[in-house]
């Protein structure tokens, strides 16, 4: 129960809105920009019940000093299995802007 209780206590904390279902497609993207965006932020924060969850905050355009955030996830089943596995163990790398920029430009690499 330890184990599950901050990803419990993050999602309580981002409102009482229920965490966004998002296709394997969209919350990898997301993760892959994580570090190259400027107003928005995106960290990982877990797996659980063959889900895995991200947290997203995006930068209010009126007040630049509120962040919403939200809670994404999708389906284990529905991300590439050796992202997966780097993903749950941690072993993804940060990016920089220039790289994730690279990727986008050529998704072939």
């Amino acid at each position: 129960m330890k184990k599950w209780m901050p990803l419990l206590l993050l999602v309580l904390l981002a409102g009482c809105d229920e965490p966004k279902q998002v296709t394997g497609a969209d919350f990898k993207r997301e993760f892959d920009l994580r570090n190259a965006q400027t107003m928005v932020w995106s960290e990982y924060i877990g797996e659980k019940d063959g889900k895995v969850f991200l947290r997203r905050k995006t930068m209010s355009l009126v007040n630049k000093k509120k962040w919403n955030e939200e809670i994404w996830f999708t389906e284990t089943n529905n991300l590439d299995s050796t992202f997966l596995d780097q993903l749950m163990k941690g072993k993804i790398p940060n990016q920089t802007a220039h790289d994730t920029a690279r990727k986008l430009a050529d998704p072939g690499r």
